[in-house]
């Protein structure tokens, strides 16, 4: 597998479905989380191990950017968190025709603005995925 520049990875979000999308820009740390909940199954029969099975999948996508009143992308987050709607997201872990890309609705649950006494002003979005995740290429 080949080694990705962290610097290339974006994130972006649809406000019309999933056709256009717009990224949110001045991004300095764009994360996916995945996670997968168990289902206890120990019965009687266990012995001294707990038995688990797989349970539903959860995933969470976290931008971290320098605040920019004038971005698009960052705008559309704010419309998208104060109206409360589900609005489409993609990650894009590198850049460039044939690579992966990732593409999931979401509601942003959190947005966090910080203003440093010794830094430019920050920018966090939380987005909570939901439903199935698409997974292709560029």
């Amino acid at each position: 597998m080949a080694k990705v520049t962290g610097r290339l990875g974006f994130a972006a979000i649809s406000t019309d479905g999933g056709t256009v999308y717009a990224n949110i820009g001045s991004s300095k740390t764009v994360k996916l989380g995945s996670k997968r909940a168990t289902i206890k199954r120990t019965t009687h029969d266990s012995g001294d191990n707990e038995e688990y099975g797989a349970g539903r999948k959860d995933a969470t996508l976290s931008v971290d950017c320098a605040y920019d009143e004038a971005d698009t992308g960052q705008a559309a987050c704010w419309t998208s968190y104060e109206a409360g709607t589900t609005v489409w997201f993609r990650f894009r872990p590198d850049t460039g025709s044939g690579k992966k890309q990732y593409r999931q609705q979401g509601i942003i649950t959190d947005m966090s603005d910080d203003s440093p006494n010794d830094d430019d002003n920050a920018l966090s979005i939380q987005i909570q995925l939901s439903g199935t995740r698409t997974t292709d290429t560029q």
